[in-house]
């Protein structure tokens, strides 16, 4: 069954919605990529927040990736999605597993580190990307995202992102989430904005996501319950998947960025290259002479 995101939006036009499932996304990557089971949860949190940022692009040539970086034991996690659904990533040590005698969450908040911080870039088909960083605030990958878009973008939104593992871990039993964000109008909000927000602040703080996600639930019974009384209309959705855009002419493209005298010193090498991709492991072999 193929993932979905939904986006919506309150019949007031002051507040948009999306929901995804991303199940089978994560399952891909974890096919290809084995995490341990914390790994694996950073792995899927970092996707599904990736792929629901993507859904604000407008653009289908648009992508947009999210890096955390920090001090814990995974270090470092990235994930890059496009406007229409496709997403690859993967945390920088996939082998790390629960402590027995630490609180489970405690763990996940503090995977990629206390000190860390989130870089977002946007492509959006300009000269030049656009990047913001901020330091994470929980170290929670959904969270950390809202803090982002609320401080860097002045967009106050709420993000929530799960990935739960089956039972021997060979791969995610449940995973997804939602972004909930106000769309700037006027300066000034009305009795009835006001009324919406807090009707939907209290509903997403009344439900639990992991206990949502376990009942089988879809998109659709994720917006209902972000959006309760109020009333709401489905704009789109997206099918969504992990794929991975690399090819040997960017690994090329990004070799001839090195500094002259690395290049020389590849170009020296009688031996061909190995290099493997971090998203797809994909082994890609280099002669000396290709680089330019």
């Amino acid at each position: 069954m193929t993932d979905t995101l939904i986006k919506a939006i309150s019949k007031s036009g002051t507040i948009r919605a999306f929901a995804a499932i991303t199940t089978n996304t994560v399952n891909s990557a974890y096919e290809i990529q084995k995490p341990a089971t914390l790994s694996g949860i950073i792995l899927g949190n970092t996707l599904t927040a990736a792929l629901l940022c993507g859904a604000t692009l407008k653009g289908s040539g648009e992508r947009i990736s999210l890096t955390y970086k920090g001090n814990g034991v995974i270090g470092k996690a990235m994930a890059e999605a496009t406007a229409n659904g496709k997403v690859r990533g993967y945390a920088a040590n996939p082998q790390s597993e629960f402590c027995e005698d630490v609180d489970v969450k405690t763990q996940i908040n503090e995977a990629i580190g206390k000190n860390s911080q989130l870089t977002v870039c946007k492509d959006l088909g300009l000269k030049q990307p656009y990047s913001g960083t901020i330091n994470c605030v929980t170290g929670d990958i959904g969270s950390d995202v809202a803090y982002y878009f609320t401080q860097s973008e002045q967009i106050p939104s709420a993000v929530a992102v799960s990935t739960i593992p089956n039972n021997d871990n060979s791969g995610v039993e449940i995973s997804g989430g939602y972004l909930v964000q106000k769309i700037a109008q006027n300066e000034k909000i009305n009795a009835n904005e006001t009324t919406e927000l807090e009707k939907i602040s209290l509903a997403t703080s009344a439900f639990s996501l992991n206990s949502t996600l376990l009942e089988k639930k879809n998109p659709e019974d994720l917006l209902k319950n972000i959006f309760s009384d109020v009333e709401y209309e489905v704009l789109d959705s997206v099918n969504l998947s992990f794929e991975c855009a690399c090819d040997k002419e960017n690994l090329l493209n990004a070799l001839n960025l090195f500094d002259d005298e690395t290049k020389k010193e590849i170009k020296r090498t009688d031996d061909k290259i190995q290099i493997i991709c971090e998203f797809c492991k994909k082994i890609y072999y280099i002669l000396p002479q290709e680089v330019r």
